[in-house]
């Protein structure tokens, strides 16, 4: 263990010094990112910060290596360090003379040539041309993901440490010695990395480049791949999927800040290789976030992904539930961040975009695909609730699920579930869902009855029916509670503070056209009053009930920056408003009046 620390110690130190050096020539020799158009940054920043990290991480890798290394590691660890020097060289290149698409992606092939030759690659399908062709995929896709995700300070530098530690957490949890070459390895490359974010976290004094992003990229591609090098994280027999689920889900960020991209930049006719400011930090940011804030929440993101790939090697036989219950939420997310605007509407579109909103949207195919999912998945869960012995009949699990599909999917388009709109979900809309449920249960429950005997009881169905009703609500309310999210954090950094009159329906209705009315996107509603005392110290929309009318005067001692009184309520009369008027005119507090109606149009 001192060896680790020492070798931590030393790749953080001589990468603080190299960094500072790199950052003070560029600035001398003019080696600066300039401010453009379809980049984040608004001033001039120093380039090459990648050759900070990658010599100690070379360097002492390549010591670490000599000297903890079995004979049979050996070809490996050529492979991994020609392959990730070859990588860092040509994003070198391309920082320096801006080389093509075409000649980077060679060197990607070329060096995942290298790692696949020293003997790394997925074992998945037993069919070596297959699991071939997902390796050369899986380092293609990654190196340039995290590529892509270095759009904003400390971002692609943060995901890659976090990334880095539960691989470490990986390996010791496959029972590795920490004194062997991948545990030490992914320590030297994050405490390098490590110091190379204190450099590039915001506002960044310094990028790392294409020679840092490519570099990483292949890195952290190469020690998430099963090898002799990790003992392929001790995944045996019948979990071999998870070869390829759990690299997937510690490395989730990247690639779905890719995917999300890929597809926006696709459905609205732009070049997926173009620049541009619609990754997921910029919509976050969209959102009304700070940068940091943005960048801290994809942080977070990296770190659920950390803990489901540690709760799927700890829990193998759930493996497959934890990953499809992560995608989900990432899937959820992406469809949220989607609707963000990032893109001029007076650029084309190409012939693919009405197509996709003809069928993902006019014609829900896009819910029923993710129903099909929660289905399956509220399924599996209730095995393992109710029955965990029918995990090991795999075929009467085959055969059922598809039965369950072919009921429920149906059922709920008969029943109305495809028909509302999930930002407008209603109490009505939840109803029409717990039908729905309990109609396709029941069906289900006696078409289970009759092809498979006894194998299957109602208990089962009941824990299913809640599951997947759960799963079903929880999913169309996800875009409300991320709405919820994102308005309390916006609320936060209004200037002009209100209070509300009128703690009644026409209260909350005047809240949310608040909160989504960009006319009024500089107010922040303090707390309601109210005269029905039975609604003192509840919320409503979010917002507090402070107390009653008489005690106005208190509530503006206490808070002074209230400018104006909005009242919602109906039942407040022209002369009440006029007392009002003649209580706060002297305090230089306003009255407005919010009210709903239909007007004739003139």
């Amino acid at each position: 263990m001192s060896s680790l620390i020492l070798f931590s110690i030393l790749s953080f130190l001589s990468s603080v010094l190299l960094i500072w050096i790199v950052r003070t020539l560029a600035h001398k020799k003019q080696w600066l990112a300039t401010v453009q158009k379809n980049k984040w940054h608004k001033k001039p920043v120093a380039l090459h910060g990648g050759v900070g990290f990658f010599l100690p991480i070379f360097i002492l890798g390549i010591v670490v290596s000599f000297i903890f290394s079995e004979t049979r590691e050996k070809p490996i660890l050529v492979a991994l360090f020609a392959g990730s020097s070859v990588m860092f060289l040509t994003g070198l290149l391309d920082d320096i003379y801006v080389i093509k698409p075409s000649t980077k992606l060679i060197s990607q092939v070329l060096c995942a040539s290298f790692f696949i030759l020293g003997g790394g690659h997925f074992n998945i399908t037993e069919i070596i041309f297959i699991d071939l062709l997902i390796t050369y995929l899986w380092f293609i896709g990654i190196i340039n993901a995290l590529n892509l995700l270095d759009n904003m300070d400390g971002l692609a530098a943060g995901i890659a440490i976090i990334a880095g530690l539960v691989l470490f957490t990986l390996t010791r949890l496959s029972g590795l010695d920490p004194l062997t070459p991948a545990p030490l390895l992914t320590i030297i490359m994050v405490t390098s990395v490590l110091a190379f974010w204190l450099f590039n976290r915001f506002p960044a004094t310094i990028f790392m480049g294409d020679s840092g992003s490519l570099f990483l990229g292949y890195f952290l591609a190469a020690l998430a791949i099963p090898s002799v090098l990790n003992h392929s994280f001790e995944l045996r027999g019948t979990y071999s999927m998870m070869a390829i689920l759990i690299p997937a889900t510690v490395l989730a960020i990247p690639i779905f800040d890719t995917t999300l991209v890929t597809i926006a930049r696709k459905f609205s006719g732009r070049k997926i290789s173009q620049g541009g400011v619609d990754h997921s930090s910029h919509r976050l940011v969209g959102l009304g976030f700070s940068e940091s804030m943005s960048i801290n929440i994809l942080y977070f993101q990296a770190c659920i992904g950390g803990i489901v790939a540690v709760l799927m090697i700890l829990y193998p036989h759930l493996a497959v539930m934890f990953f499809v219950g992560f995608i989900l939420y990432l899937l959820l997310v992406g469809i949220y961040l989607g609707k963000i605007k990032v893109y001029s509407q007076t650029e084309p579109t190409d012939k693919w975009t009405p197509i996709i909103s003809e069928v993902m949207f006019k014609r829900r195919a896009g819910e029923v695909l993710l129903d099909f999912i929660l289905i399956s998945l509220s399924y599996s869960i209730s095995v393992v609730i109710v029955r965990p012995a029918l995990l090991d009949h795999m075929l009467f699990f085959k055969e059922s699920l598809p039965l369950i599909i072919l009921t429920t999917i149906p059922l709920f388009a008969f029943q109305g579930v495809y028909r509302g709109l999930w930002h407008l979900i209603a109490i009505e809309d939840v109803f029409v869902m717990l039908r729905a449920v309990f109609f396709s249960t029941i069906l289900s429950y006696g078409l289970v009855r009759i092809v498979f005997e006894n194998k299957i009881t109602i208990g089962f169905f009941f824990v299913y029916g809640v599951i997947v009703f759960v799963m079903i609500i929880g999913s169309r309310l996800s875009m409300r509670l991320f709405d919820m999210f994102v308005n309390q954090h916006d609320l936060k950094k209004r200037p002009h503070d209100i209070l509300l009159y009128g703690a009644g329906i026409a209260g909350k209705l005047t809240v949310d056209e608040i909160l989504r009315n960009p006319k009024y996107g500089d107010l922040r509603p303090i707390g309601f009053v109210d005269d029905d005392k039975d609604k003192h110290g509840r919320h409503i929309a979010g917002i507090k009930v402070l107390g009653e009318s008489r005690s106005i005067p208190k509530i503006l001692n206490k808070y002074p920056n209230i400018k104006e009184i909005w009242i919602s309520s109906r039942h407040i009369d022209d002369d009440n408003i006029k007392v009002f008027e003649t209580l706060f005119r002297d305090k230089n507090i306003s009255l407005k009046k919010f009210y709903f109606d239909v007007l004739p149009i003139q």
